[in-house]
């Protein structure tokens, strides 16, 4: 589908100002598009203004090729305007305008020394152009522009619908002697000029017929642009050296630290998994024992399991006396979500709790990490070690938060190495994920 782009006529409405007269019609047009509402249904005013013709004076360059769509810019425009109308309160200023405005495009194809007949015809154009525009508004087909139109004004007739097409086929037959008209009416036709075809079952079609032929009548005469968006693409294309010379240096960096990152996180996974086997083989040397419980509670294991007698109770947690130390375990799987080290809410008054406790007894306090056998490698904890360090750590500090035993902490990670069970089922590796806080004679 083409496209119409109306452009204003620059320095034309200036000079009026300037010379103390009043703006064209197309000023006036301007203004009635302003004031239009087409969403709301506000009234809309028009403001007319009493025009003189103006010659074209020299310096003010057209904008088209066409003298006719030059001078009929400013019917254009009034052309649009009378479309976004929902409402017009004054129709006879409107009308009076209108009148103005082909009166001055008459005037200023005259001024050209343009041939009669031709103003005759665009003159003829221009007002079944307006006249269709009004009369097809809710408003216009009601008003007084009706029994009184342009066309019977100007050329005392009642309907333009038909002799419009009659000059457009004559135009047509010496298409290269009359172009401006055929330019003239191009545009006409896509202002929504239908005439006679409006009414017709396949007018619209006819009309674009029409509108077709008229476009390839004029790029054959006038000429067409260029279809490319750059003529001189081919010039621009960068060769290969070029293309190396401007290499930004920080995306070679870039590539070469993302290439760093990758070969260390390789290594270090490689790496926990040779220091986890070294690890096994060490405990392996020394086989772990179980602590040699004692027959009778010692009185800080006594004083303990009265603090913590509820949480006993409940399975939370358990006290055992040792030979050299009173032991308190709790289960992994209470304090910790799964792969994790963050101590739950939950638990977190029971740690505490736990630090009070001790606060009152004398000795070092050893936090110890436990896990079972299954393999864990992530970038924040690429072994069982050091997951078991980190829970052990954060137990550690939640319980030097609520109490005085600074200096007395020392959080240890063992990860597999120390399991209290065999591995071989879910309920016995749940036995071995543990957090065990020994209290040192």
């Amino acid at each position: 589908m083409d496209k119409t782009i109306l452009k204003p006529r620059p320095g034309r409405r200036g000079l009026a100002q300037n010379n103390g007269e009043p703006a064209p019609a197309g000023a006036g047009a301007s203004g009635a598009a302003a004031s239009a509402d087409t969403s709301s249904g506000d009234k809309t005013v028009v403001n007319v203004n009493q025009s003189k013709p103006v010659a074209r004076v020299q310096g003010n360059a057209p904008i088209f090729q066409s003298k006719l769509v030059d001078y009929g810019a400013d019917i254009f425009s009034l052309t649009v305007a009378i479309n976004r109308m929902s409402h017009c309160d004054d129709v006879d200023k409107l009308k009076q305008q209108s009148i103005d405005a082909v009166k001055n495009f008459e005037q200023s194809l005259r001024n050209e020394h343009l041939d009669s007949q031709l103003i005759e015809s665009a003159r003829y154009c221009v007002c079944a152009l307006l006249d269709e525009t009004v009369l097809n508004t809710p408003w216009g087909s009601e008003s007084v522009w009706v029994n009184e139109s342009l066309l019977s004004i100007f050329h005392k007739e009642t309907f333009g619908g038909e002799y419009f097409f009659t000059l457009l086929d004559e135009a047509l037959r010496q298409s290269s002697h009359n172009i401006d008209l055929l330019e003239l009416q191009y545009y006409c036709l896509n202002l929504g000029f239908q005439g006679k075809y409006r009414v017709s079952a396949q007018g619209q079609s006819a009309v674009d017929d029409y509108r077709d032929k008229l476009y390839r009548e004029i790029s054959l005469i006038r000429g067409t642009g260029s279809s490319q968006l750059s003529i001189n693409w081919r010039k621009r294309i960068a060769n290969g050296l070029e293309l190396r010379q401007q290499f930004p240096l920080w995306v070679i960096l870039t590539l070469f630290a993302a290439l760093a990152l990758v070969v260390y996180t390789l290594f270090s996974y490689q790496l926990n998994r040779y220091s986890d086997n070294v690890f096994t083989e060490l405990d392996a040397l020394v086989p772990y024992q179980l602590g040699e419980q004692t027959t009778g509670d010692s009185m800080e294991a006594s004083v303990l399991n009265q603090l913590l007698q509820t949480e006993i109770q409940r399975g939370v947690l358990s006290v055992t006396s040792q030979s050299d130390r009173v032991r308190i375990r709790i289960s992994s799987e209470s304090l910790f979500d799964s792969g994790s080290n963050i101590v739950r809410a939950d638990m977190k008054p029971i740690i505490a709790k736990i630090a009070r406790a001790l606060e009152g007894t004398q000795g070092k306090v050893l936090i110890t990490g436990h896990t079972d056998n299954t393999p864990i490698s992530t970038p924040e904890y690429p072994s069982n070690w050091h997951l078991s360090l980190a829970r052990a750590t954060q137990v550690a500090n939640a319980m030097a938060q609520n109490a005085s035993l600074s200096g007395r902490l020392w959080p240890e990670g063992r990860g597999e190495a120390e399991p209290v069970e065999s591995n071989d089922t879910a309920a016995q590796r749940a036995k071995n994920r543990r957090i065990e806080i020994d209290l040192l004679f």
